[in-house]
């Protein structure tokens, strides 16, 4: 188990809550988790696919370094246009953005991490 960034509600919950806004705002979301996938894929206003994963719990390095080769090669043959990582609260930007920074998965110029209210603005 993985530091636990937020008590209240579920991941479920948080990740229909921010499909409902992302098309309350006039986008489509193109798809939703049904697996190991990201947690929603948006069209943003610009026509970028964004691939969100929302991070209620911090896991450790390895499942991070695994989804992100997987984001990596569907960066690279263009079916993301980038990676966001939403978490909860400034502190669990801090704390993932420190994870990535330590296992030199920071590299990455397309993947964001960022607190839940970036979502208002794809």
């Amino acid at each position: 188990m993985g530091i636990q960034l937020i008590k209240r509600g579920s991941h479920k919950s948080d990740v229909a809550k921010m499909r409902a806004i992302i098309e309350r705002n006039g986008r489509v979301v193109l798809a939703a988790d049904r697996g190991s996938g990201p947690d929603l894929v948006v069209l943003t206003g610009a026509g970028k696919r964004v691939a969100i994963e929302v991070e209620r719990t911090l896991k450790g390095a390895a499942k991070y370094k695994k989804k992100l080769k997987e984001y990596w090669d569907l960066l690279l043959i263009g079916e993301l246009d980038a990676v966001l990582y939403l978490c909860p609260n400034v502190a669990g930007v801090v704390l993932l953005r420190r994870l990535f920074q330590r296992h030199g998965l920071n590299s990455m110029t397309r993947v964001t991490v960022a607190t839940y209210g970036l979502v208002y603005e794809l």
